[in-house]
């Protein structure tokens, strides 16, 4: 599972380091969820 193209050049341009580690962080979650197969909506 790989970011989309658009949230890819996103992270190339985005100059704001905070905002750029904000997103990267969310798509490792993301990543995280899917391999483990767990629904977003799971907490627990």
């Amino acid at each position: 599972m790989l970011p989309g193209a658009r949230l890819r050049q996103e992270l190339l341009e985005t100059l704001d380091v905070d905002r750029r580690l904000e997103r990267l962080v969310a798509a490792l979650e993301d990543l995280v969820r899917h391999v483990r197969g767990r629904n977003p909506k799971d907490t627990g």
